[in-house]
């Protein structure tokens, strides 16, 4: 399956109306979270991740620059964006499971990929393989 790129990767994005999606495993995604975005809207207040993405599952496999995840996942990763001075990369997965709230369903992760800050430079200086580079603190 070919990756398309993406204005933004969602939950409706990946699954489409996801009341109607069946229970268990829903999509993957890996990332590097460069900076928050937030706003408004109809619904409330929202809150969205700049950075490089993928996002797959057995339908969609596509590339954005900006994603929207689930709030238990989102409130964890903004807290770790907001405290750190660098970049953090993550890999998880979605489910979803039926319940008796309100909207009939909630979301689950699975942690592929811990939380993990991410300096690019230093990334980049490891798979940099000339003569030695000096070490910055």
């Amino acid at each position: 399956m070919e990756k398309s790129i993406v204005k933004k990767i969602s939950s409706k994005l990946m699954v489409g109306n996801i009341v109607k999606a069946d229970n268990g495993y829903l999509y993957s995604i890996i990332g590097k979270v460069t900076g928050i975005k937030t706003g408004e809207s109809n619904y409330g207040s929202w809150i969205g991740f700049k950075g490089e993405f993928e996002a797959w599952n057995d339908k969609v496999s596509c590339r954005s620059n900006l994603c929207f995840l689930p709030e238990i996942i989102s409130i964890p990763l903004e807290v770790a964006v907001s405290n750190k001075d660098e970049d953090i990369t993550f890999g998880i997965e979605i489910h979803k499971k039926e319940n008796d709230s309100v909207v009939g369903f909630e979301y689950e992760v699975k942690t592929i990929i811990p939380l993990k800050e991410s300096n690019m430079l230093s990334d980049l200086r490891k798979t940099f393989d000339t003569a030695p580079y000096p070490e910055v603190e």
